[in-house]
């Protein structure tokens, strides 16, 4: 489904309703949780372009997660506050003990300096593309080691998950 609203165009994948039926159909609060927060986050940020006098040209709601791309020509500064409002927002919810976990987590994944993540494209407006991609890829291949060798299935799933986000983000 896409819609236009006051010329952002939201897509609504229907992969988006299979993770809710998931959810809802083996009982994995956890995970609408998380659907939850993942939404605050992003509000931050287009809250964080409202602000800025701006808005998203494009919001896209899949099983990767959701994903905001503007068109806005911001200062280095600014773009800086548009990537980590997210990631403020959660730290807000964690600071007021609300989902911790939760929030923990989308802060920590949030923040790594893994293209196409906050904590990466942060990175990438202070360093060259080639280096960021490095680094990103040095990131994921480490984070798969690790969760392999401390079998942390849950940490594998997320490294898997980034993989795939950036591999569909470009589709935004």
């Amino acid at each position: 489904m896409v819609f236009n609203i006051y010329g952002c165009k939201l897509k609504i994948d229907f992969s988006f309703f299979l993770i809710i039926a998931f959810s809802v159909l083996f009982n994995a609060k956890s995970l609408l949780k998380l659907l939850i927060f993942a939404s605050f986050h992003e509000l931050g940020h287009i809250v964080s372009l409202y602000l800025m006098k701006s808005r998203p040209s494009n919001i896209n709601i899949s099983f990767y997660g959701i994903g905001l791309k503007h068109n806005a020509k911001l200062s280095t500064l600014n773009e800086l506050i548009f990537l980590l409002s997210g990631i403020a927002v959660n730290t807000v919810f964690f600071l007021l003990n609300i989902e911790q976990d939760t929030n923990y987590r989308l802060i920590a994944v949030n923040a790594l300096p893994v293209l196409p993540l906050d904590g990466g494209r942060a990175l990438s407006l202070f360093v060259p593309e080639g280096i960021m991609k490095m680094i990103s890829a040095v990131c994921l291949v480490l984070l798969a080691l690790f969760s392999l060798i401390s079998l942390n299935l849950s940490l594998l799933i997320i490294v898997v998950y980034i993989f795939v986000y950036s591999y569909f983000e470009e589709e935004l």
